[in-house]
């Protein structure tokens, strides 16, 4: 869904609204739903936790999501072939 700004700030507001673009205008399933705002919301945790702040969109950029994806593959059982699914 188009931003209404361009500063919009990546917080769980933000995930839910895209969440609700999926479901009620994409009319994506509710697997599709749920898998993508967990993920996103994984990666609000991860961002939080990292600056310590909320970032804006703009900041939400190739080099973020990658530490996330390392970070994942670090901590947790997550398959290479997984991450070459990611595109960018």
């Amino acid at each position: 869904p188009p931003l209404e700004e361009q500063s919009a700030i990546f917080n769980l507001s933000l995930i839910q609204k895209f969440s609700d673009y999926l479901q009620y205008e994409k009319r994506s399933s509710l697997h599709t739903v749920r898998s993508y705002t967990g993920n996103l919301e994984q990666i609000y945790e991860y961002i939080k936790k990292k600056k310590g702040k909320e970032i804006s969109i703009q900041e939400l950029n190739e080099k973020v999501v990658r530490s996330f994806i390392i970070q994942l593959m670090e901590t947790t059982c997550l398959k290479q072939f997984t991450i070459h699914n990611i595109t960018f």
